[in-house]
C-alpha cells in the first residue's frame, strides 16, 4: 500500500501576524532565559530554590532578600504559562508565591 505524496508546507513569513495570536512580545523576550533554565537539570533547580528559601528563612533579617529572586522567577513562570494552566494550577502557583511573600514580610519586619 503506497501513501500519497503530500505537498510541502508553504514557507512562513516571520514578520507576518500569526493567525492564532502567536507568542506575545513578553514570551519572545523570555525565550532565551526560558531555554537556558530548561537546559539545567530539574533537581539542580529544585536544590537551588530550596537552598535559597531555607537560607532566607533562617538567616538574620537581611537574609530574606534571598527569597526575592525565587518569588520573581516563580511569578515570571506563572505569567509565561498563564493561558496554558488550568484554574487549579494557577491557584496553586499563586498560593506558593503568596506564601513566599508572607515569609519575606515576616522576616523583613522582626518584632
Amino acid at each position: 500500500m503506497m501513501s500519497e505524496p503530500h505537498d510541502a508546507p508553504a514557507p512562513v513569513d516571520p514578520d507576518a501576524p500569526c493567525p492564532h495570536g502567536g507568542p506575545s512580545s513578553f514570551e519572545r523576550a523570555s525565550g532565551p532565559l526560558a531555554r537556558a533554565l530548561t537546559s539545567i537539570h530539574p533537581l539542580v533547580l529544585m536544590a537551588i530554590v530550596v537552598a535559597l528559601v531555607l537560607a532566607g528563612s533562617f538567616l538574620p533579617p537581611p537574609g530574606w532578600l534571598l527569597i526575592v529572586p525565587v518569588i520573581v522567577v516563580l511569578a515570571w513562570v506563572l505569567a509565561l504559562g498563564w493561558s496554558r494552566r488550568s484554574p487549579s494550577e494557577r491557584l496553586m502557583q499563586v498560593s506558593v508565591i503568596f506564601l513566599l511573600v508572607a515569609i519575606c514580610a515576616v522576616r523583613a519586619v522582626p518584632r
